[in-house]
């Protein structure tokens, strides 16, 4: 049976419309593919522009704290030897408040010695790192790539997640500088990790991901994840690398709902597609559309590369593009002008031609070694310009990965950083300056701010206050004032506050310290104020005025005594021109009393020789009234007669000594003349004191003899007596008072003891009691010059005295005098 036209037609419609329709749901297949594939392209751009933006931010977080860790290595560089003080001053100042950052640490030989600061992290000082299992791996590999380091997240010791930043630190030694650099120990830096996550912006609930990190301690894509839900990286995430230090991390997203397979108006695109004549204007205007869409996004693209190139070659950093074997392919105007050469110069070359041939070989080959590994490197060259001079080129050499994450090229970022690292060295050696300046000044220097709380302490200040700088630091000044004037201070700080900058003006004044271990002490401040950055600092230099106070107090004790001195020596002027006037008139005295004394004497001696006559014949006459009153007269006429013999004979004495003590009419000269005449001198002259209970005891042989002014070794004698019965008087001693005197000879040495029974004199005082002015005796019973006149009468006579060591009670003075001769040789 056959088909006729008709059918025929039927048929090939049929057909045609089947055919049509199948390859209509083809095309409507292929293109929901595509779209749904374009769609996820979209998708994923977005993710990768936030991811981007995420990356940049915790790359930045990074970098702004793990820059600190340059200066703290080159603190150790410069000082080596540096202290307690010179670290937390210098780690203060370099910024180590940022926030995020717990601590700066130096770990001489791997165990940590020196943390700032060191509140909160007290457990971690001593800790020996290659003792620890857990950090002994990363500390080693960090010494053997002598290369920045930094591992984490870890669990602290102190409590807390951080990561650790540790760079090794090699020194040379001064003596022998071509030797290999040793290993000195290690800089080490501790970043919450917190605040560098919340910075990056992983933490935001706004955006609409989900984010992972992984690569802990460094490792990149091998390493462990430490952040977010590990399984986003296996369900096909945007990924990008966090450049690090000589290492790098792995971060993942993944919008928080999901990919999602399908696109917006897929079911209506179906639905219409069912309408063939609707399909075939769609299909051909998609047809058509779909180039001139193509070249939008070509067109786009152009555009972005065009506005990134223009960007790139306005920035001030240098740039270069090399391939994957080192070859420059291109470079930004910035280079050319850090360097001086042309692009033309320096396209097909490598960068050694800018080597200056001062780092070693091993440099370039950790470096290589690094970027071909697929790791970002950071470091400094000095490099040589085309002038010929010398600059330090701050570089960040990152490589370029292919799709099959292969090193297709490498991109260096190059700055020359020459005149900031002068900057750095001139501002280093003027802060180390500054602070020498302080340190050794003898003053307390003392800087505080506007709220009076220290911020600089001088070993000065320690001197004077007693305090360490650790124990001042941030607290309000007033503490080293007694506490009576500390409300007055806080008046006057808040009356400064108040008032501002016009009526801060410069003051030097006494005021009242408070120590340490509590004592007060005058001092004397000089107070300014200075203005910075809207901030305002007060200055206090502050002079320990104890010695000054202590010299103005003996001056005026020496004014006193000199005014005493003064006095005595009037005293002993007017004494003086008594005595002169004593001498004037002895010789009449002594003749006036003494003529009557030879009228008494002549008669006693008359009356003597006649009662020896007529004793026998009135004894004879009186014989048979033994009773009587004549008899008893007669027995006590004799008795009388010697009485007033032996009176007349103490007269002539006593007028002679008087004579001879008061006008020295022996003169200035020596004599040779027997030691126990002075001695019996000053018996006669001190008789009206022996009669009060007191002993002289004076056991001095006749022969000895001594070449001296009689007058002045009397005076010795009298004041010597005179000290002990005045001491004995003092000690209420009444009887058994005793004064003994002993003389004897030595070769050709005269030594003379003299020992008294009184309280004796104290020990602590007898390298004093010869110092003018000095006594232990009362106000009114003594100056201070007695035994100081007798030393030096002595020292005249080329003689000594000394102070011998007695068993209480008594004193005993020792007197020697040089050539004394015997009597008889005279």
């Amino acid at each position: 049976m056959g088909f006729n036209p008709g059918q025929w037609k039927s048929f090939y419609a049929v057909f045609a419309g089947v055919i049509t329709t199948f390859a209509f749901m083809g095309l409507l297949w292929t293109m929901d593919q595509l779209q749904a594939q374009k769609h996820h392209i979209q998708n994923r751009a977005e993710v990768q522009n936030v991811l981007s933006v995420v990356r940049a931010n915790l790359e930045s977080a990074l970098n702004h704290r793990l820059h600190l860790i340059r200066g703290l290595t080159a603190f150790v560089t410069a000082n080596p030897n540096f202290s307690s003080t010179e670290f937390h001053a210098f780690v203060s100042e370099l910024g180590a408040n940022l926030k995020g950052v717990r601590s700066l640490q130096l770990a001489p030989n791997a165990v940590v010695t020196h943390i700032h600061p060191e509140k909160g992290n007290e457990a971690a000082k001593g800790h020996d790192l290659l003792q620890d299992p857990q950090r002994r791996h990363a500390v080693l590999r960090a010494i053997e790539k002598k290369q920045f380091i930094i591992a984490g997240p870890v669990e602290l010791l102190q409590g807390g997640k951080a990561l650790i930043g540790r760079t090794p630190i090699f020194l040379t030694t001064p003596v022998q500088p071509d030797q290999p650099a040793y290993f000195w120990g290690l800089a080490i830096i501790l970043l919450d990790f917190e605040p560098i996550l919340q910075e990056s912006g992983l933490l935001s609930h706004d955006l609409q991901f989900d984010f992972a990190l992984r690569g802990k301690d460094g490792l990149g894509a091998s390493g462990d994840p430490f952040f977010g839900n590990p399984r986003i990286f296996q369900a096909d995430p945007v990924l990008q690398n966090v450049t690090l230090p000589n290492g790098s991390w792995q971060i993942a997203a993944l919008p928080r709902q999901g990919w999602h397979a399908t696109w917006s108006g897929r079911e209506l695109f179906y639905l219409m597609g069912l309408f063939s004549s609707i399909l075939v204007g769609w299909l051909l205007f998609f047809l058509i559309r779909r180039p001139s869409q193509l070249q939008e996004t070509i067109d786009q693209g152009a555009a972005q590369l065009r506005t990134l190139s223009t960007a790139i070659r306005a920035v001030a950093t240098g740039i270069v593009i090399t391939n994957r074997n080192g070859i420059i392919e291109w470079v930004n105007p910035a280079f050319s002008e850090e360097t001086g050469y042309a692009p033309e110069e320096i396209i097909g070359h490598t960068p050694a031609l800018l080597k200056s041939g001062l780092q070693p070989d091993a440099f370039y080959q950790t470096l290589w070694s690094t970027i071909q590994a697929g790791q970002t490197w950071r470091g400094e060259f000095t490099n040589r310009h085309k002038e010929g001079r010398l600059y330090i080129d701050e570089t960040i050499i990152t490589p370029v990965m292919d799709k099959n994450n292969q090193i297709e090229r490498f991109i260096a970022i190059k700055q020359d950083i020459t005149r900031r690292r002068q900057k750095e060295i001139a501002l280093r050696a003027s802060h180390l300056r500054f602070r020498s300046l302080i340190q050794t000044a003898k003053d307390a220097i003392i800087i505080a701010n506007r709220e009076g709380q220290i911020e600089t302490w001088n070993r000065g200040a320690r001197d004077i206050f007693g305090y360490e700088e650790e124990e001042v630091l941030h607290r309000t000044i007033e503490f080293l004032m007694p506490e009576h004037y500390q409300e007055a201070h806080r008046i006057g700080l808040g009356r400064m506050q108040w008032q501002g900058e016009l009526h801060l003006q410069s003051q030097i004044k006494e005021l009242t310290g408070l120590r340490k271990n509590g004592e007060e002490f005058a001092l004397e401040l000089s107070l300014s104020h200075w203005k910075m950055e809207d901030q305002w600092f007060h200055l206090a230099i502050i002079r320990d005025l104890t010695p000054r106070k202590a010299i103005e107090k003996k001056l005026i004790e020496y004014n006193e005594k000199l005014e005493i001195m003064v006095q005595e020596r009037t005293r002993q002027l007017l004494h003086t021109e008594r005595l002169a006037t004593l001498g004037t008139f002895s010789a009449g005295i002594a003749h006036e009393i003494k003529n009557p004394n030879a009228f008494i004497s002549g008669n006693v001696a008359f009356l003597q020789q006649f009662w020896t006559l007529a004793a026998p014949m009135l004894e004879t006459a009186v014989q048979n009234q033994p009773k009587s009153q004549v008899a008893r007269f007669l027995k006590e006429i004799r008795p009388a007669l010697e009485g007033i013999d032996k009176g007349s004979q103490r007269i002539n004495t006593i007028i002679d000594s008087l004579k001879s003590y008061a006008t020295g009419n022996r003169g200035t000269q020596k004599t040779i003349t027997p030691l126990i005449i002075p001695l019996e001198e000053a018996r006669t002259l001190l008789q009206h004191r022996f009669k009060h209970g007191t002993r002289l005891i004076l056991s001095v042989p006749d022969h000895l003899t001594l070449s001296c002014n009689v007058q002045e070794i009397s005076q010795v004698f009298i004041n010597l007596f005179n000290n002990a019965m005045d001491a004995m008087d003092e000690q209420g001693l009444e009887q058994n008072r005793t004064i003994q005197v002993n003389a004897e000879q030595h070769d050709t040495q005269l030594r003379v003891l003299i020992q008294d029974n009184g309280p004796g004199i104290p020990k602590s005082v007898r390298e004093e009691i010869f110092q003018p002015f000095f006594t232990t005796k009362g106000p009114t019973r003594g100056t201070g010059l007695g035994l100081s006149i007798v030393k030096g009468i002595i020292e005249n006579h080329q003689g000594q005295i000394t102070i011998l060591d007695h068993e209480p009670p008594g004193a005993t003075f020792e007197l020697v005098f040089p050539g004394g001769r015997l009597k008889e040789r005279l």
